[in-house]
């Protein structure tokens, strides 16, 4: 069995340790990367391969339109092209949002499993 491994960039806001966010550009590049690695060394040709399967944790992509990444980060460059462009299923910037929703003890959280999710709340830019 043939493995290859690249390791991708997670930042972390210094004053807010809720943060974490991710690129697609940059995730696609080390899927790129092994991809071409694993047809290198082992001598299978690209025309042979008939699928690739990829697995990732659940996290929310931000794009326009286009698949344009847009940045999440809570700057002046929130909602602009930027790379800082997922919000990792480890984010937790939205639980105050999440707490006062969960509050009002509306019925359509029936349909959410009882509560609101810190991680299924919008983004938000400040």
């Amino acid at each position: 069995m043939h493995s290859a491994t690249r390791e991708t960039k997670t930042w972390r806001d210094e004053s807010d340790p809720r943060i974490f966010e991710q690129s697609t550009e940059n995730i696609w590049r080390a899927i790129s990367e092994c991809t071409r690695a694993l047809l290198s060394d082992t001598g299978v040709t690209k025309e042979s391969v008939k699928g690739i399967g990829i697995d990732a944790t659940c996290s929310l992509a931000v794009t326009d339109f286009e698949g344009n990444p847009v940045c999440v980060t809570k700057d002046k460059s929130c909602g602009e092209y930027g790379e800082r462009n997922i919000i990792l299923w480890a984010d937790h910037r939205a639980e105050n949002e999440a707490n006062a929703i969960n509050a009002t003890g509306s019925v359509v959280l029936d349909y959410l499993g009882g509560s609101m999710s810190v991680r299924i709340m919008s983004v938000y830019c400040s």
